[in-house]
C-alpha cells in the first residue's frame, strides 16, 4: 500500500470514483454540497446574488490558500446565470468578496482563469485590475462541460492586490508575436514593456485547433520565461487586435 498526493489532474477522476463507492452514491453531486458547506464554515466565503423575486441568479465561493509561504483567498468559482450575464452581477459579487475580504484580514485574492477566453481576461485583468505572473499548462486536466471539452485546460493565476494600486502604464509596448502569425516569436532584450497578441474570440481553438494548440505551447513557453525574468501580466487590450500588455518589475 502506497500513500501520495494526487498531482496529476487526471487523476482526480479516479478520486471521484472512490468517493461514490465510499459513500454508495450513484453521483457526487452530495459530495460537491457537502464540500461548499464545510468551505463555508471554515473559513470560506459563500455569496450570492439574488433578484427582486428572491431568486438566486449569481454565485461565488472562495476558500483559504497557501502557496510559497503566502496565505490568501482562494477564489475558486462565480457564475450568473444564463439571461442575466452582462448585467454587472459578476462584478458585484467580486467586489462584496473583495470588501469581505479585506475584513478577514486578507490583502490577496487569487484564482485561475483562461488567458484566451477574451470575456474573462477583459473582466479580471482589465476591469477588476488583477495582475498574472503564473501561467499553469493543463491545469484542470480533462473537461467534459460546454465550455472546455476538447480544449486543452490552460490557465493563468489572477493575483488581485485589494491593497495596492500598481502601474499599468507602458509608454510603448514591443510585441514579442505578430497579430496574423500569434506563434511565430521575436525576443526582445528587456524593455519596460513587451506585448503578446491573442485570438480575439475563443472559438479561434475550435476553429484552427492545430494552430490553437501550437499557439497555447508557444504561450506556456514565453509566458513562464517572462515571469521568470520579472514581467507580470498588467492589462489586456480587447478590439480589432486583442493583447496582453507585460510590465517588467
Amino acid at each position: 500500500m502506497e500513500i501520495r498526493k494526487i498531482i496529476d489532474p487526471d487523476q482526480i477522476d479516479g478520486f471521484l470514483e472512490v468517493i461514490k463507492s465510499a459513500w454508495r452514491a450513484d453521483n457526487i453531486d452530495g459530495a460537491f454540497r457537502d464540500t461548499i458547506a464545510s468551505m463555508r464554515y471554515h473559513g470560506g466565503i459563500l455569496l450570492g446574488a439574488f433578484d427582486d423575486d428572491g431568486k438566486m441568479v449569481g454565485m461565488s465561493f472562495s476558500y483559504p490558500g497557501y502557496r510559497n509561504g503566502k496565505i490568501y483567498l482562494y477564489s475558486h468559482m462565480a457564475g450568473v446565470i444564463e439571461g442575466k450575464k452582462y448585467s454587472n452581477i459578476g462584478y458585484n459579487l467580486k467586489l462584496k468578496q473583495k470588501e469581505l475580504a479585506a475584513s478577514m484580514g486578507y490583502d490577496l485574492i487569487a484564482w485561475t482563469f483562461d488567458p484566451f477566453n477574451p470575456l474573462n481576461a477583459y473582466f479580471n485583468i482589465t476591469k477588476l485590475g488583477a495582475i498574472s505572473r503564473t501561467y499553469i499548462r493543463n491545469f484542470y486536466g480533462n473537461m467534459n462541460d460546454g465550455i472546455n471539452r476538447g480544449l486543452r485546460t490552460d490557465r493563468v493565476v489572477a493575483e488581485w492586490w485589494i491593497k495596492s494600486i500598481f502601474d499599468r502604464k507602458c509608454s510603448e509596448i514591443e510585441f514579442v508575436n505578430d497579430e496574423m502569425d500569434y506563434v511565430s516569436i521575436k525576443m526582445h532584450g528587456d524593455p519596460d514593456c513587451l506585448g503578446f497578441y491573442v485570438p480575439s474570440k475563443i472559438s479561434f481553438f475550435f476553429e484552427e485547433q492545430s494552430l490553437g494548440i501550437k499557439l497555447k505551447e508557444k504561450a506556456y513557453e514565453i509566458f513562464n520565461e517572462l515571469f521568470r525574468n520579472g514581467y507580470s501580466i498588467i492589462g489586456y487590450e480587447k478590439g480589432k487586435s486583442n493583447y496582453f500588455p507585460g510590465f517588467k518589475d
